[in-house]
């Protein structure tokens, strides 16, 4: 099966990182919604915002998904420079978007 994110590259913003290394747990709750975002589970959006991500992946379009987790929302973003997989993927608090 098709992987888009194979050759991505995963970033995080400060706050993330802060929180990762403060926390074990938090890490893996982290790493969770990674592994959610990579099998497309787009997480908690609409349904409409579910299509525009699954029809996003066809055209290689920025795929925006949001996940709940014990210290706030966070968004996964993936964007992509080539037509056929996307390179780039951040985590960042919500409130930082």
């Amino acid at each position: 099966m098709y992987n888009p994110f194979f050759k991505a590259n995963f970033y995080q913003t400060r706050t993330i990182a802060q929180n990762i290394k403060e926390d074990p747990k938090y890490r893996l709750e982290i790493n969770k919604c990674i592994e959610r975002f990579i099998s497309k589970d787009w997480g908690d959006l609409t349904t409409d915002d579910i299509k525009s991500n699954n029809e996003a992946i066809v055209y290689n379009d920025r795929i925006l998904a949001s996940y709940k987790t014990s210290k706030g929302k966070i968004y996964i973003i993936a964007d992509a420079t080539d037509k056929n997989y996307y390179e780039i993927v951040t985590v960042l608090f919500a409130d930082k978007y």
